[in-house]
């Protein structure tokens, strides 16, 4: 393995070992497996892209389809962030089929 894919993740945990959201190491380990290429460490090394910025872009998204106090984001959806939050454009993540909302049993009730 590259010395920058290994800087690259390295960043990663250390920024996850430091975060103060809850889901922020859950999403350390996905940006991580997705470190594939020198391109993409170099992308991740950069100085203004941060762990916590990419949870913001998250948290945004999850926002934008919170129902009552509910919101999901898959993980093929969260790749779609961390590759657009990152810039990775030697590949294309996984395409995203469309979401169905849950039902919330509290409604029954």
């Amino acid at each position: 393995m590259s010395e920058l894919i290994e800087r690259a993740k390295e960043k990663m945990k250390q920024q996850a070992d430091q975060a103060k959201h809850p889901l922020s190491k859950m999403l350390s380990m996905q940006i991580m497996e997705n470190i594939t290429s020198i391109a993409r460490a170099e992308k991740v090394l950069d100085e203004t892209k941060t762990l916590d910025g990419c949870q913001s872009e998250l948290d945004k998204l999850a926002d934008s389809r919170k129902a009552g106090n509910k919101s999901f984001v898959g993980p093929d959806e969260a790749k779609l962030v961390i590759f657009k939050y990152f810039e990775f454009d030697d590949a294309n993540p996984v395409e995203v089929s469309k979401v169905i909302p849950l039902v919330d049993v509290n409604s029954f009730i």
